[in-house]
């Protein structure tokens, strides 16, 4: 099989990356919370 010569040079983005992107493609400049603090149901 022949190789078509080009390659894949894709950013590979941790969960974190991603979602921080995302948030700046959407416009949001602030983003509020408990640092080490863990999500319990109410």
């Amino acid at each position: 099989m022949a190789s078509s010569g080009t390659t894949s040079t894709r950013k590979r983005f941790t969960g974190a990356e991603f979602i921080v992107h995302f948030l700046e493609q959407q416009g949001i400049k602030i983003v509020t919370g408990i640092p080490g603090g863990s999500i319990l149901p109410v």
